[in-house]
Formats: structure tokens, sequence, C-alpha cells
């Protein structure tokens, strides 16, 4: 089964997280961490520039995520229509926003999952829908007594439900600019010492599991050395045996440092998570543009980074990736 995003960009499934993509061709393609290649969110770009196929590794995951979950047969329609541009920046509730999107719901659609999907109906974040009815998307599949599609939703989002004006088959969106990083990131160099190198040999026939272990803090890619960074808090011993099983190609495996930039980041997506914001279902350690945050959302809206500074601090630098995207033509 082919996805669309995959046809978009040509790009070979191979492993490396739960949506089964090589981060290393992914950064090599898009000039960003792999690391932001696990991004979920659901924006596909059309007439990228290198900075806009920077957003779509950060954004175009939770497109993929669901497919992997979905039964055989599930649809998976081509990208089409014309592009409608649209910024990441900060915009106010009344706006008309645009994204692609997985829509769930029984006897009507009334969610937009945002996280991950479990045919049958369980979504680790969602989102209320109104709007819609099953009759408008014909394309629907059903498990049990819950259908989904992915779809090309426009319409507005009050914080809490997204009131969809239209839904079609897959078209695309073409976003303006990346999500800035406020304040300017630190420098990514020399975030983590290699205690363990690895070179996982790719004829092994591994390389296809998520790479997900206990004390993982985070993991990236020296786009300089085409190596997998990967911090970890736990036991070394067994990083290495899952590196060796998720990745193909050079890993270098470290301990998390007791003090610095990277665990500054790591301490701040620990809080962040914890809180529960409003809006954000998801924030992860990014060196796509030097050390930082990403904190993805649901559509960025006024406050919004306030309250996320009110839990991290001000000194960590936060780049807003919305999967409701602003309709700006």
């Amino acid at each position: 089964m082919t996805d669309p995003l995959d046809e978009l960009m040509e790009l070979k499934p191979t492993h490396a997280s739960a949506l089964l993509i090589d981060p290393i061709d992914l950064a090599e393609r898009a000039g960003k961490s792999a690391h932001g290649a696990r991004r979920r969110a659901n924006v596909l770009l059309t007439a990228m520039s290198v900075a806009a196929m920077a957003l779509v590794v950060a954004v175009g995951a939770l497109f993929l995520r669901p497919t992997q979950a979905m039964p055989a047969g599930s649809p998976s329609a081509a990208v089409s229509g014309a592009a409608i541009k649209g910024s990441a920046d900060v915009a106010p509730y009344t706006v008309e926003r645009a994204a692609a999107a997985l829509i769930v719901g029984g006897a009507q659609p009334d969610k937009v999952c945002l996280g991950d999907y479990t045919p049958g109906g369980t979504c680790t974040y969602a989102v209320k829908l109104a709007g819609l009815t099953w009759s408008m998307v014909p394309w629907r599949e059903t498990v049990g007594s819950t259908s989904y599609a992915r779809g090309f939703l426009t319409g507005t989002y009050d914080g809490t439900t997204f009131t969809a004006r239209t839904v079609a088959e897959l078209s695309a969106v073409e976003v303006d600019t990346p999500p800035s990083v406020i304040p300017a990131a630190a420098s990514a160099k020399s975030l983590i010492a290699c205690e363990v190198t690895v070179n996982a040999d790719p004829a092994s026939g591994l390389g296809n599991e998520p790479l997900v272990f206990p004390g993982l803090e985070a993991y990236w890619v020296d786009m300089d050395k085409k190596t997998y960074m990967v911090a970890t808090s736990g036991d070394l011993g067994v990083a290495v045996n899952a590196v060796k099983k998720s990745v193909m190609g050079p890993a270098c495996i470290g301990a998390l440092p007791a003090t610095g930039t990277l665990t500054d980041l790591v301490t701040a997506v620990k809080k962040l998570k914890a809180a529960k914001v409003d809006g954000v279902f998801g924030a992860e350690v990014t060196v796509q543009s030097g050390a930082s945050i990403q904190v993805d959302v649901v559509a960025n809206v006024p406050g919004l980074r306030e309250r996320v500074v009110e839990v991290v601090g001000a000194s960590i630098p936060l780049a807003i990736s919305p999967t409701f995207v602003t309709v700006i033509s």
C-alpha cells in the first residue's frame, strides 16, 4: 500500500521510528534532524523550498503514523487539488485553518486524531470535530462501530473544537515559513560524548523496529558525519542492543550529561508533557536549527507560547509547530 507522503517525496520506508521512515534518508532530503522526522502533524507541502521541505519532515509524520496501524485495504488517496498557502505563525481563533488530518467517529465523525491511532477508535490525542457527517466522507473505512478517514479539512478552531467548513480527499498546503525558534537556539555541537559507537549492518535484516527503550532521552542525526546520536539516562548496553535493531548505519551512544544544554531541553520536555497544556500534544528535543524543543500544537493561537513559557521558562528555545495552519490565500 502506497502512502501519499511517500508518493509525494518518494521516500523509502525503512525503520527508525514507529513511522517506519529512515531518519538519515529524510534528514538528507530535508536538511534537518532525524528526530524531527518523527513529528506528529498533518500538513503536506507543495512548491517546496529547502525551508519548506524541512517543515514537511517536522509536520508530516502524523499523516503516516495512522497508516501503519490501519488494516490492509485502507484508502490511500492521492494528493490532489490546488495548493493552499498557509502560515504557521500565531493567529486568532476566528481565522480559517487547514490541514490533512485523520477523522474518526462512530455514528458521526466527531474527532480529529492527532496522536497515535489504533483501528477501532483509540487515539492518544484527539480534538473535538464538528460540522461533518459521514455522508460527506464517502472514502471512509470502518472497523467495528468506528469509522475513520484521512481527509483535507478547512474550518475554524476555537481552542477546543475544530468546526469544519469543507472536507475533501487529500489536497496540499504550502506553508510560507517553518516554525521560528524563540529565543535563538543553542549550538547543537557536542551535546553528548560518544561512549559507545555502533555501525549496524543494513544487510543484517534489522533496522525495522522503533527506537524505543528504557532511558531513551533524545536522538538525532549529525548531518556532517551522517551518524545517529543517541542520548540515554539508562543502561548503555540496553541502548546498544536497541540501536542495533533500529538503526541502519553508524550511531553514537552516550549518557545524558548531568548538566548542560541537552539536559535542560530534556527537563523542559518532561515538564511540558506533565503540565498537559491545552492545545499542546507533543514536545521533543530537536537539533534541526540548533538545540531547542519543538512543541506540537493543534493550532498556533494567541497566548499559547506564553502558556508554554510559563512551564519551561523563558530561556528554553521553542519552535511551535501547528497541525492546523492559517489559510492566507
